[in-house]
């Protein structure tokens, strides 16, 4: 094979490559939390947001500046290693969107999109533009929830950064942090499991055997 034929060999590869990478990426949800409230705190961090944020000492974030009405903005987070993210809330979790506005039930903020780049390449997205809600929750609580994150799969060192890009922004920064997801125990699913499978049997016996 001649040097040009390995050159376009190898464009094409790594085309193919790219197209992979990008079919691979994790479509997210955006839901509404309903009656359940999520606080922004020390164990629910800022990963972008204003100055209000309150992060552990060593858990930075990307600040959001308090703008003119209709501003637009796009920043990313600092890059996270997944091993801290893990340990701060483990690897299943979901991004809490607190929406800074005073209009209701919709904000006049947009969210155009949301990634999660692992090692520079974009794993989790979320596409809009969608207009956010405001569910009136307060300063710090979660509006919306950005739900399907899911680090098992990676390196522990490998390096996470976040993604926003928000359109018609009012002066007040929006938040978004992390929230811990709570996934059932292996076990706990092995004798949730058995349960209905005894259930079954009950309901098969015939009437004959059972108990009067």
């Amino acid at each position: 094979m001649n040097i040009g034929n390995l050159l376009r060999a190898a464009v094409i590869g790594g085309a193919m490559l790219h197209g992979a990478s990008a079919q691979a990426a994790i479509a997210l949800t955006l839901e509404d939390p309903g009656s359940l409230l999520h606080g922004q705190g020390q164990g629910s961090p800022c990963v972008i947001g204003g100055s209000a944020c309150n992060n552990p000492a060593d858990f930075g974030y990307r600040l959001l500046p308090t703008g003119p009405a209709g501003a637009n903005y796009e920043r990313d987070s600092p890059a996270y290693k997944v091993k801290n993210l893990r340990n701060q809330v483990g690897n299943v979790f979901a991004i809490g969107i607190d929406t800074n506005t005073t209009t209701s039930p919709l904000g006049t903020e947009v969210l155009d999109y949301f990634t999660a780049a692992v090692n520079g390449v974009v794993q989790f997205t979320y596409s809009g533009p969608i207009a956010l809600s405001n569910a009136g929750n307060g300063s710090g609580w979660a509006d919306l929830l950005l739900t399907g994150f899911d680090l098992s799969g990676f390196d522990p060192q490998d390096r996470v950064v976040f993604s926003a890009s928000i359109s018609g922004a009012t002066a007040g920064p929006e938040a978004f942090f992390l929230i811990p997801v709570s996934v059932p125990e292996p076990a706990s699913l092995a004798i949730l499991a058995t349960g209905l499978l005894g259930l079954g049997l009950v309901r098969r016996r015939p009437a004959s055997l059972r108990l009067a």
